[in-house]
C-alpha cells in the first residue's frame, strides 16, 4: 500500500512539479526518509554500532558534511540491505494540491522567523515499501517519527500545538504503526539525520562545542489554518 498524508506535504520549491498533469515529489524524498530513520533506529537498537559511532565522533575533529556522511556509511555497512533499496526518479501524488500560508517556527526562541505561501498536498503518495524489508523499515520510521514528535512537543511548551495537535498525533503514530515525515518540514541543517545523538550526552556536548549546533530539528513548519505541522504521513500494508 502507499503512504497517506496525515498533515500536508510541502515542496521546498513551494510548487509541485507535474508529470502527465499529475503532481509529483522527487524520489530523493523517500531516500532521505529511509536514511534519517535508519540512522536513528539502528544506532539506537545496536549497542555495538552505537559505541563504534560514538568513538568515531569523539576521536577527532570533523566537518559536518564528513560527519553526517561517515555516520550514514557506518550504519549502511552494518546493515548492507539498506544499500540495495532503489528509489524512483519521482513519485506520483494522488489527491488535492492547495495553497496554504505557512510559518517557520523557531522552537528554541519560541518565535516565527519566516512566513510564506506554498502549494500543499493532501492525499496518497504512491510508493510501495520494498519487500522483504518493509517491516524493518516500518520499525525505523515509527521510532524516528515518534522521537521527532516528542521533541517538538516538548520544545513548543505553551503553544496550542503542544496541547492539541501533538498528543493526537503521537497517539495516531502509534496506532498506524508505520508513520513517516516527508517533504519540506524543517529549515534545520541535516533535518533529523543526527537526531539520535541528542540522547548521548558526550556527543551532544561535543557537537554543541565544536559546531555550535543543536542537532534537534528546531525550526519546523507550522500551518496555522490547520493547526498542524507539515510533513506527517503513514504507510499501511492493507486498507
Amino acid at each position: 500500500m502507499p503512504f497517506f498524508t496525515y498533515s500536508p506535504i510541502l515542496s521546498r520549491q513551494k510548487k509541485f512539479e507535474q508529470v502527465n498533469g499529475k503532481p509529483i515529489i522527487n524520489g530523493d524524498e523517500i531516500r532521505k526518509l529511509v536514511e534519517a530513520s535508519a540512522i536513528f533506529y539502528f544506532i539506537k537498537k545496536d549497542k555495538q554500532l552505537e559505541n563504534r559511532v560514538k568513538k568515531f565522533l569523539l576521536q577527532k575533529e570533523h566537518d559536518l558534511p564528513e560527519l553526517a556522511n561517515s555516520v550514514r556509511n557506518m550504519v549502511y555497512d552494518t546493515y548492507p540491505w539498506l544499500k540495495e533499496i532503489t528509489y524512483p526518479d519521482f513519485i506520483e501524488l494522488e489527491g488535492e494540491v492547495t495553497k496554504l500560508y505557512c510559518e517557520i517556527w523557531d522552537l528554541k526562541e519560541n518565535e516565527i522567523t519566516k512566513d510564506f505561501i506554498t502549494e500543499a498536498f493532501t492525499g496518497i503518495i504512491k510508493f510501495q515499501l520494498p519487500e522483504p524489508h518493509a517491516q524493518k523499515l516500518c520499525y525505523a520510521f515509527q521510532s524516528y517519527a515518534e522521537a521527532l514528535a516528542r521533541i517538538e512537543k516538548e520544545m513548543l511548551e505553551d503553544h496550542p500545538l503542544a496541547s492539541e495537535f501533538y498528543p493526537r498525533l503521537i497517539t495516531e503514530l502509534r496506532n498506524e504503526g508505520c508513520p513517516a515525515r516527508l517533504g519540506y518540514w524543517t529549515d534545520t541543517p541535516y533535518e533529523g539525520h543526527l537526531l539520535f545523538f541528542w540522547r548521548v550526552k558526550e556527543i551532544r556536548q561535543h557537537l554543541l562545542k565544536e559546531f555550535g549546533l543543536d542537532i534537534r530539528p528546531t525550526e519546523i513548519i507550522y500551518i496555522p489554518s490547520r493547526g498542524e505541522t507539515a510533513g506527517w504521513s503513514y504507510w499501511r500494508q492493507s486498507l
